[in-house]
C-alpha cells in the first residue's frame, strides 16, 4: 500500500511525498509523521545538538555512548518480541 501526500514547503511550493505502508521497511504512520516539515525540522535541530555536545563533552559521549548501545539492545528485544504480533494484526493495520 502507498500514498502520495501534498506538502507545503518553506518557500511556499507544493512537494509531492510518497508514503510506502505496510509492516516491512518503514511503518506508514511513522514515515508520514517524519515527513512533516516541523517534525523533520526539530528532529534536524535535536541531532545537531546532541551530535555537538557528544563532540565537545568527553563524560557525556561515554554516558550517551552507553545508552545507545542499550537503547539498540531493548529494540531489538522488543522489535522481534512483537513481530508474531505484528505480522497477524497487518491485515487491519493496513486497510
Amino acid at each position: 500500500m502507498s500514498a502520495e501526500n501534498t506538502v507545503l514547503a518553506e518557500d511556499g511550493q507544493e512537494l509531492k511525498v510518497g508514503v510506502q505502508g505496510g509492516l516491512g521497511g518503514d511503518c506508514g504512520v511513522v514515515s508520514r509523521v517524519a515527513s512533516l516539515a516541523l517534525v523533520s525540522c526539530a528532529c534536524g535541530a535535536v541531532s545537531t545538538a546532541y551530535a555537538s555536545t557528544k563532540e565537545s563533552h568527553p563524560y557525556v559521549r561515554s554516558v550517551c555512548d552507553a545508552a545507545e548501545k542499550g537503547v539498540k539492545t531493548l529494540t531489538a528485544a522488543a522489535v522481534s518480541g512483537a513481530q508474531p504480533i505484528l505480522t497477524r494484526l497487518e491485515p487491519q493495520i493496513s486497510t
